[in-house]
This record gives C-alpha cells, sequence and structure tokens, in this order.
C-alpha cells in the first residue's frame, strides 16, 4: 500500500514539474517575443516602415547593422498565392492558397510553365525527363550529362522545388507589407532566377528571356545550383 501511495506521489510531482516547466517555458517565449517586438517598433520608427509588425523579423547586416526583413514563411505565402492565382492575389489569398501548394518532394512546374521548361531541357540535349498529371517532373531513363544528373539529384531529394517561368512575382513590400508586383525580368533581363525559400520549400520564379539576353543553358545551368 505504500509502495502504491509513493508511486502515486511521484507521479503527482512528476506532473507538477511538467506543468511548470512548460508555464517557464511559454513566459521566456512571450519575453523573448515581446523584446523582438520592442525591437522591430524601433527599427520601424528610424526606417518609416509601416508594415505589421508580426510580419518581420530582424537580421543582422555584414556592417553590424540590424535592418527588418519579412519573414521567410510570410514572402513565400505571398509568392506562391501570385503563382496559384496567375496573377496579383488578395490578403485573403495569401493565406487560404498556401494549404493548395505543392507538398511532395521533388520538381513541381507551375502549369504556364511546363512547356517551357521541357523546351529549357531539350535545348539542353536532356530529353530523358517527363511532367506527370500533378506536374512533378520525372525521370525516364538515363541521365546522360552532368545537368540531367543534378536534376535528378533535385527530384530525389528532401526539397519540395515550386518553378514558375514568368519573370515577375507578388512579394510583400519591405517598408509597407503591401502586396506589390516584383518584374525582376524587366528590371533585369540578365537575372535568371528570384529564389525564395522557408525550411524545405524553394520556389525559384524563372525568366521567361523574353529579350533573348540568355542561352537555355545559362538559364538551365543557374536553376540546378539551387
Amino acid at each position: 500500500m505504500k509502495t502504491k501511495t509513493i508511486v502515486i506521489l511521484l507521479a503527482i510531482l512528476l506532473i507538477i514539474i511538467l506543468v511548470i516547466t512548460v508555464i517557464v517555458s511559454n513566459q521566456k517565449k512571450q519575453e523573448q517575443q515581446q523584446v523582438e517586438n520592442q525591437q522591430i517598433e524601433e527599427i520601424k520608427n528610424e526606417t518609416g516602415a509601416t508594415a505589421d509588425t508580426n510580419i518581420y523579423e530582424v537580421e543582422t547586416e555584414y556592417d553590424g547593422r540590424e535592418v527588418l526583413q519579412v519573414k521567410p514563411e510570410v514572402q513565400m505565402q505571398a509568392v506562391w498565392a501570385g503563382i496559384e492565382k496567375d496573377g496579383s492575389p488578395t490578403e485573403e489569398e495569401t493565406s487560404s492558397l498556401w494549404n493548395s501548394r505543392p507538398t511532395k518532394t521533388g520538381i513541381w512546374i507551375s502549369p504556364n510553365s511546363r512547356d517551357k521548361f521541357l523546351t529549357i531541357l531539350s535545348d539542353n540535349g536532356i530529353t530523358n525527363f517527363k511532367i506527370n498529371g500533378e506536374g512533378y517532373l520525372y525521370k525516364e531513363g538515363t541521365s546522360e550529362n552532368d545537368t540531367a544528373k543534378k536534376i535528378e539529384e533535385m527530384i530525389n531529394s528532401s526539397k519540395i522545388y515550386i518553378m514558375d517561368i514568368s519573370g515577375t512575382c507578388y512579394i510583400r513590400d519591405e517598408m509597407t507589407g503591401e502586396l506589390v508586383e516584383y518584374p525582376f525580368e524587366k528590371m533585369d533581363p540578365y537575372q535568371v532566377c528570384e529564389p525564395y525559400s522557408y525550411e524545405n520549400n524553394i520556389i525559384l520564379e524563372i525568366t521567361t528571356n523574353e529579350a533573348g539576353k540568355l542561352t537555355n543553358q545559362e538559364i538551365l545551368s543557374a536553376i540546378v545550383q539551387y
């Protein structure tokens, strides 16, 4: 009987310790968040940024300056919403469309980009890759050159690659937090892609090369670096 009582008391004591640990941990997180929010507000006042504090995180530049950056997950939601909608997304869509993103590892290519991507591969002498009905790139046959082998490695990796050949994307403005178009190709026709990443998700917004400033060899060479 005494042994049973001791076991019960020890179990109760363990539960109390666990509860206290959780409470203390949550309090520390809240305190850290308050300090970070205060720091963000100070930088916002210095720079004139007006976006919601919750979308920012503090980054330290190479010279030691602290600057605000839109959180990667927040920026990714905006970029994906633009791809999924194939145009300017609304505030609501940045959240609601996030759950429709590809979740399988490998290379997923947006519907309007699939023929273009296969052309890029073909111009690089790569013909052993196809795109399935879900939009994922897959291999048929043997990869004959180093670039094809790199693509195969990307497909077999633990990452989710989302590729969109449009030359533009929709992002959160660093100052206002508003959803704005970022036409990187028009701004620099020599830029191959604009990458965005969060956890194991990587979005590559790729140039359409409308001005013909790049070769498909240069474009694919840049893509496989990710």
